[in-house]
């Protein structure tokens, strides 16, 4: 799992979510398992309200929860291999500077039906505002 916008606010963290995901769509045909395999990998984004904090008492992680982070992970659960679906309203938030695919509907366990897109793309002839994933520090 990964957030952005989290446990710093980030105005733009939809489409820091989404380059991520362009990124790594990009890169995990290039990456191998020790094995020689390649990398395959899936995911789902939605963006949202969400609780985030530090859980346990001898062990800590920090955590996440929420119907934001139950949809995203749902969505990768049903995205195929090589693959991210995207929500609805992440899409439509986005569209001026990704490429997704047409819209599907989904039976989501806890949701009912439930409009997805798969991530396509950067758009082309947008100047990319975010930074890329290996700009970042």
């Amino acid at each position: 799992m990964a957030v952005a916008g989290a446990p710093t606010p980030m105005s733009d963290h939809a489409a820091a979510a989404v380059e991520m995901a362009v990124d790594i769509l990009n890169d995990a045909g290039t990456i191998r398992w020790p094995s020689g395999d390649p990398i395959v990998v899936r995911g789902g984004i939605a963006t949202g309200p969400a609780v985030a904090g530090v859980i346990g008492n001898q062990r800590f992680a920090y955590d996440l929860w929420g119907d934001t982070v139950n949809l995203a992970s749902r969505l990768e659960g049903n995205a195929s291999p090589g693959r991210f679906l995207v929500s609805e309203s992440t899409a439509t938030q986005l569209a001026d500077r990704y490429d997704f695919g047409p819209p599907e509907t989904l039976e989501v366990k806890g949701k009912g039906p439930t409009t997805v897109r798969v991530l396509v793309g950067r758009r082309q002839h947008v100047a990319q505002t975010v930074p890329l994933a290996s700009e970042v520090e």
